[in-house]
């Protein structure tokens, strides 16, 4: 089973399989509730990329879905200083897209509702799905979306978590953080304090950094997945898949991180399509602290296909 840098004794086991030594695995992030309690993280769910079954994918993809091997430097200095630089230039519209892509369910809502609107703009006629004269969208064709675009996330995310045991690799906070009290960055510095100077072993993300390793982004794999189905499942029924993904809108002051002042004003994430909005989704990610660049793109090429796996068994179903 899987041991963390905490928990392994030595030996080959302070080696992953691609030979990254200690200090780059995954390590545990010291957290606390707000009220004085300090834990350390556990690696969430370790064994689903070897033990959870596919719903479409086929088993062979276990073994041939491989992300390319991250040319990260030997310290991660330089990709640690380039995350630094993301959080220094962070804008208001940035930090929403921060918090609303870490909240998965608000990213499906959002595209089901365009997804919906699509329909009633294209005047979409029902002939499959349960047709009634008078519903442009029947309760079965939200039915049949919204089970492709689960199966889909499904599906990533097993891949997603494969390749983070795989390569066990660290998070930039970990990596700065080491970097001790002596060693000054220059960054965002908390919530309500802007950019300043402070010891780099006070670096946090902008987010909350979640329980697993950094390579590749398990977000990114969703959100490659969802454009994929969405474009799929659009073009199959006969509607153009590039039509406009709209959250809700964000009021303002209503950040979880910095309650009161992000953002400065009412925000609307508007994008002109899904596949735009997967895009933004995976820059939002490295935006915030929460990974090195590489593990965006390379999420993007492993979970590549995906979307359009299951949303040809979806059709195979009815």
């Amino acid at each position: 089973g899987y041991e963390s840098t905490t928990t392994c004794k030595g030996g080959d086991r302070n080696l992953r399989p691609n030979g990254r030594k200690k200090f780059q695995r995954w390590q545990p992030l010291l957290e606390d509730n707000g009220k004085g309690f300090f834990y350390r993280q556990e690696h969430v769910t370790p064994h689903i990329g070897s033990k959870a079954r596919f719903r479409f994918l086929p088993e062979s993809d276990r073994d041939t879905r491989l992300a390319p091997v991250p040319e990260y430097t030997k310290s991660l200095r330089d990709e640690s200083i380039q995350v630094l630089e993301r959080m220094k230039n962070l804008d208001d519209y940035q930090k929403v897209e921060v918090e609303l892509f870490d909240d998965k369910l608000t990213v499906v809502i959002s595209v089901f509702l365009s997804f919906l609107f699509t329909l009633i703009d294209q005047e979409f006629e029902e002939t499959v799905l349960d047709p009634k004269p008078d519903l442009i969208v029947t309760f079965e064709r939200a039915a049949h979306f919204i089970a492709g675009v689960t199966a889909t996330e499904y599906d990533s995310a097993i891949i997603a978590w494969k390749e983070k045991i795989r390569y066990d690799l660290i998070r930039p906070t970990s990596v700065i953080q080491s970097w001790g009290y002596d060693e000054e960055i220059e960054t965002w510095a908390g919530p309500g304090q802007g950019v300043q100077s402070f010891p780099a072993a006070n670096f946090e993300a902008y987010k909350r950094v979640m329980p697993h390793s950094e390579y590749v982004s398990g977000s990114a794999c969703l959100f490659q997945g969802l454009q994929e189905l969405v474009v799929s499942y659009a073009e199959t029924i006969g509607l153009d898949p590039v039509f406009p993904v709209v959250f809700p809108e964000f009021p303002a002051g209503a950040s979880s991180v910095e309650p009161g002042t992000v953002p400065a004003a009412s925000t609307t994430l508007f994008y002109p399509s899904v596949v735009d909005m997967a895009a933004a989704g995976g820059e939002s990610r490295k935006n915030g602290g929460m990974h090195f660049d590489a593990a965006v793109p390379a999420a993007e090429e492993v979970c590549s296909g995906v979307g359009l796996v299951t949303a040809e068994n979806m059709f195979d179903l009815i």
